[in-house]
């Protein structure tokens, strides 16, 4: 169970892919922030996550399952990453794409569908 008080708004949030409080999933007792925390353009409640580095065998949560799936990168390369989706579909993406379109999760385990040796 989390024990924080999760973001009741994180629509239209300029950081609210960077902050814990809209990230986290809810369960049944789940409380959230009551009102706007944003006061101007700084939100008082925001919790920074620290960004998991990218690099082979990163597990990538899909944010929203129209575009993308869930996905493994494969290869890890200076400009960008080649990733397969749960599908068995590869496709080549850079940073900013992987940050719009998925969760940055850990390294998968080795006995993940698509882990790469």
């Amino acid at each position: 169970m989390n024990d924080i008080a999760m973001c009741s708004n994180p629509i239209g949030c300029k950081v609210s892919d960077q902050c814990r409080r809209a990230l986290e999933f809810p369960d049944k007792w789940q409380s959230y922030l009551i009102g706007d925390p944003i006061a101007g353009s700084k939100c008082s409640h925001y919790w920074k996550v620290p960004m998991n580095p990218i690099k082979k065998n990163t597990v990538l949560y899909t944010k929203d399952g129209r575009r993308f799936s869930n996905a493994i990168v494969t290869v890890s390369a200076a400009g960008g990453f080649k990733i397969k989706t749960d599908y068995g579909n590869e496709v080549v993406i850079n940073r900013e794409a992987i940050k719009a379109n998925f969760y940055i999760g850990n390294v998968a385990r080795k006995d993940h569908k698509h882990y790469t040796k």
